[in-house]
């Protein structure tokens, strides 16, 4: 039993390691946001690792099969629902009070820590005054109307509705968009394409991002000019003059300075957040070039490229890539087919006057999981799968999905404290429902495994018995849980529609019309691409899918292929003349923003 339980253990703590170093450096970064950074995710794989024991240990007891509960899988309920209820109550108080407190501490503008932890104190205190308001009336109204007494299943099934709502929607996405990214670079030509594509945003956002700070750092020239060093201001002064040295001789000096600390603070609080930005995205469209200038000195058979480069590029990934496009796809499918299933097996439970016997379950992973029920070891390695998919697939929705402005989780340790923790934070948060879900998709609960209890005061897994009336959202009872997983369906169907309508574009209308503010017109594809050459200093042959035809080769600084010719790209006619490279920016140290 202890052998299973401190092997998932061991496992989490280097799936931590892994995800710290890769999205961060956990040696620079302060030892609280990685701290809390690590106790979130540990709280949330500890629930994602322990739910195939529990579904395990569960079967055994269902199935009496001999040995079964001698296995090194099995451990006991009782055991289970301490750990379960120590863990979803510890994952509670992380996730919405601790955590919460050291997003808003990093980006705290204050000059000293006394006055930072202030700021963040007060900025989650109201905004938890608030909540907890609309949540303490919200509980009266139910239990007034409702003659409820299960205050306790109240409050869980409360808190984990909004981690059901943004599982659903984000898995929902995460199936259609997780191959769809893989077909758009399925070849070397719309990866060379993707890449532009990607320099081109990232180069805006880097510039809006250096016009931005370039506009602080004008404020803090005036405050340098201004501020006398006998002045009690000074201290503040030096300590922004510190941040944007670097930057101080390339602008003039703008604005009244004021002499405040609330306005030194806002300053401090905006060249913190930008950046941040500004290091991100500088990197970013750095490192894109450099991937450009590879793809399009391949697809040109540069000579100075290894030839094992070009059989990986132009063959191997293309093959792979492909394989895992329909496997994705695949896959996909059977988690909305499950999803739906959960729907569908708790209609014809209610039809047949709730008597899971005459339930015809229709979840494909719920057949696999009942056809390896008698073997222990199957049925745990096996209860992964939907759990990994899930989580898998809800995960990369929230890394690709633009409507949270302010996240960016982003590898080779660029994530900033705020998205760090945010990620964290979230895991946290769809952890539980995800557990739940696993169950549902098995069908504990509603199919093939209730009817056959063996007679304990909870006949369910002991998740389920732990978290009570988690599955009767309040106002909603018990059909919200069994009926809304399907909804998933309809977000995926959305996500293809607007794979080919993009939603921005009505949304931009909209605005237009009815505010009468004019919105920043897109660029076509095409005149992106053309931005993104004359920002990495190379032209680039044919960018559609037929094979690269070669006319004519010069060599450039940078030793890559560069073709002067008409080339076609989605219909529209582009002439690359000749461009120059741009200057070389200088890159700066930003190890220690968040000081």
């Amino acid at each position: 039993m202890w052998a299973v339980l401190l092997g998932i253990f061991g496992v989490i703590f280097v799936l931590i390691g892994v995800f710290l170093f890769i999205y961060s450096n956990p040696l620079r970064t302060k030892w609280y946001i990685t701290a809390f950074t690590s106790v979130g995710l540990f709280l949330a794989f500890s629930i994602l690792g322990i739910i195939p024991v529990d579904i395990t240990s569960r079967t055994c007891d269902i199935n009496q099969k001999p040995g079964c509960q001698e296995s090194w899988i099995y451990v006991d309920n009782d055991v289970l629902q301490i750990m379960w209820t120590v863990i979803y109550w510890l994952s509670f108080v992380v996730m919405w009070t601790v955590i919460p407190y050291f997003m808003s501490y990093p980006f705290a503008g204050d000059f000293t820590v006394l006055e930072r932890c202030r700021t963040a104190i007060r900025r989650n205190v109201i905004f938890y005054l608030i909540v907890g308001a609309v949540g303490v009336v919200f509980l009266a109204i139910y239990l007034i109307f409702t003659r409820d007494s299960n205050w306790y299943g109240v409050c869980i099934a409360a808190s984990n509705a909004y981690g059901l709502l943004m599982m659903i929607f984000l898995l929902g996405n995460g199936v259609v968009d997780v191959p769809y990214k893989l077909i758009k670079r399925v070849t070397l030509t719309k990866l060379l394409k993707c890449t532009l594509l990607d320099v081109y945003h990232y180069n805006k956002k880097f510039e809006e991002a250096k016009s931005e700070l370039l506009g602080y750092v004008s404020q803090v020239k005036a405050y340098n000019n201004r501020i006398s060093e006998s002045d009690p201001l000074r201290k503040y002064v030096n300590v922004l003059v510190s941040k944007v040295s670097d930057f101080l001789s390339s602008v003039e000096a703008e604005g009244d300075a004021e002499k405040k600390v609330e306005k030194m603070v806002s300053i401090n609080e905006g060249i913190i957040d930008v950046m941040w930005r500004y290091k991100q995205f500088l990197f970013l469209k750095e490192k894109s070039s450099d991937k450009a200038k590879l793809y399009n000195a391949i697809s040109q058979n540069d000579s100075k490229i290894k030839l094992y480069k070009v059989i990986y590029y132009k063959f191997i990934r293309t093959f792979f890539v492909a394989v895992f496009f329909v496997l994705s796809g695949i896959v996909g499918l059977l988690v909305l087919w499950s999803e739906f299933a959960i729907t569908i097996n708790y209609i014809q439970l209610l039809a047949n006057n709730n008597d899971p016997t005459k339930v015809v379950d229709v979840s494909p992973y719920a057949y696999f999981i009942e056809a390896l029920s008698t073997t222990p070891t199957l049925v745990y390695v096996s209860s992964y799968l939907p759990l990994i998919l899930c989580v898998l697939y809800s995960f990369e929705s929230l890394l690709t999905l633009q409507f949270i402005s302010f996240l960016r989780i982003l590898p080779n340790r660029l994530t900033d404290p705020y998205s760090l923790l945010f990620a964290g934070a979230y895991l946290c948060r769809i952890s539980s429902p995800l557990a739940l879900n696993t169950i549902q998709l098995i069908s504990f609960g509603t199919g093939n495994y209730q009817h056959e209890s063996v007679g304990d005061s909870c006949d369910l897994t002991a998740f389920q018995c732990v978290m009570k009336s988690m599955e009767a959202v309040p106002f909603f009872g018990t059909d919200f849980i069994s009926i809304f997983p399907s909804v998933s369906v309809i977000v995926a169907l959305f996500s293809v529609i607007f794979i080919f309508f993009d939603p921005w574009k009505l949304y931009d209308a909209i605005i237009s019309k009815f505010t009468k503010k004019k919105t920043e017109k897109a660029l076509p594809e095409s005149e992106m691409i053309k931005v993104a050459l004359e920002i990495i200093g190379e032209q680039n042959t044919e960018m559609t899918d037929e094979p690269t035809n070669i006319t004519k080769r010069a060599k450039n600084t940078k030793s890559y292929g560069k073709i002067e010719e008409n080339v076609s790209v989605d219909g529209d006619d582009v002439d690359f003349t000749k461009l120059s490279s741009p200057s070389t920016n200088k890159t700066y140290d930003f190890s220690d923003l968040d000081n």
